[in-house]
C-alpha cells in the first residue's frame, strides 16, 4: 500500500507546481554538461517510481524535509522535459507526478 502521508505532503506542493517554480528549465540540473542531468535525473526518477510501487511493492518514503521533496520534484519536472526516446524515465515521471 502506498504511504499516503508522502502522497498529503506532495500535494501540498501544489502551489509550488502553479507557480510555475518547478521547471525544466530552471532546474540545476541543466548546468551540467553531456549527459550528466539525464543521467541523474533517469536514477532519481526510476527509484521514487520503484518505492511507489510501479515494478514492485510500495515502499515508505525516505524523503524527510520539504528541502528533499522539492529537490525530487525539480528532477521529476526535468525527467518530464526529456526527449521521448527516453519513454521509460518519462513514463515513470508521470507516474510519480
Amino acid at each position: 500500500m502506498p504511504n499516503t502521508k508522502m502522497y498529503t505532503e506532495w500535494a501540498s506542493l501544489s502551489p509550488v507546481i502553479a507557480s510555475n517554480s518547478c521547471s525544466a528549465q530552471n532546474c540545476v540540473l541543466n548546468k551540467f554538461q553531456g549527459n550528466a542531468g539525464k543521467d541523474v535525473a533517469v536514477a532519481v526518477v526510476k527509484q521514487l517510481a520503484s518505492n511507489l510501487g510501479i515494478s514492485q511493492p510500495a515502499e515508505p518514503s525516505n524523503l524527510i524535509t520539504d528541502q528533499e521533496v522539492l529537490w525530487c520534484m525539480d528532477v521529476i519536472c526535468y525527467g518530464l522535459s526529456l526527449p521521448l526516446n527516453e519513454h521509460e524515465t518519462l513514463k515513470h515521471a508521470v507516474f510519480v507526478s
